[in-house]
């Protein structure tokens, strides 16, 4: 698990576990998860005894951990209490490096966003939203807006431009599946990634192909498809565009995207 090929020459990591590799994601696990517990039932009991506090820990601050990454939510703690007890918990075991999530508030419900995703909560209730990064790029296929490339540029046959569409968007599903969005949530997500993938040169008839073989659920099959159909009417209907002429002198302003809102 820590030897590795680099042209004739095999390489061993001295220590620690290999990023990527197979027995990461449970070794850090199993590390992490023991100071966590040993916090909750010692540091934690101590700190709230000693200020009259029978309270449990997480009725004070809701945590989530990803792999390596942590978000921490607390009606009653402030940005540097909650950093003092990240600081306890995990002491050398690991490091956290602290960074705002320029959090906003609308209608009595706060959003802050953590890795690809939106975090809701209005103090009795969280829940989550998808973010996407490429939101930008999608609606208006400037390549300058791009953070992130989901998709090479096709390359090879139809065939094999359709089997990588495939596995792509059979995992953006999967991801969907797992955050449990609703319809509306859904089709909104489907329709900025089948613009992007058409901003990246795809073909209207391979998207369509790979969409129907990716999707099993009878419901969101034919949902992508009306927004495939969508996307195709907008395209044979769009006048020709000239080519833009750059300016030095009028260069054009930067676009500022804040974080969007829940629909």
């Amino acid at each position: 698990m820590r030897l590795f090929r680099c042209g004739d020459a095999v390489l061993r990591q001295k220590s620690g576990l290999a990023i990527g590799g197979p027995l990461r994601s449970a070794g850090l696990q199993c590390c992490l998860a023991r100071v966590e517990r040993f916090f909750d039932f010692q540091h934690w009991l101590k700190w709230s005894r000693a200020r009259g506090l029978a309270i449990s820990r997480k009725k004070v601050i809701a945590t989530a951990r990803y792999v390596d990454d942590i978000f921490l939510v607390s009606r009653f703690c402030s940005a540097s209490c909650m950093a003092g007890f990240v600081n306890t918990t995990y002491g050398s075991t690991v490091s956290f490096e602290e960074v705002d999530a320029s959090p906003y508030t609308y209608n009595n419900t706060t959003v802050a966003k953590f890795l690809d995703f939106f975090v809701h909560t209005n103090g009795n209730n969280c829940w989550i939203t998808p973010a996407c990064k490429n939101e930008a790029y999608a609606l208006t296929g400037c390549e300058k807006l791009i953070c992130k490339r989901h998709y090479p540029h096709p390359s090879g046959t139809d065939r094999v431009q359709t089997q990588r569409l495939i596995q792509d968007l059979k995992s953006r599903l999967a991801r969907l599946h797992q955050l449990k969005v609703v319809y509306y949530q859904f089709v909104i997500c489907l329709w900025l990634e089948f613009n992007e993938i058409i901003h990246t040169s795809y073909r209207v008839c391979v998207l369509q192909c790979a969409w129907t073989r990716a999707c099993t659920d009878g419901v969101k099959l034919h949902a992508g498809l009306d927004i495939i159909d969508r996307i195709r009417s907008s395209l044979c209907n769009r006048p020709p565009q000239p080519p833009p002429t750059p300016s030095p002198s009028h260069p054009t302003p930067p676009l500022c995207l804040a974080p969007r809102r829940p629909f």
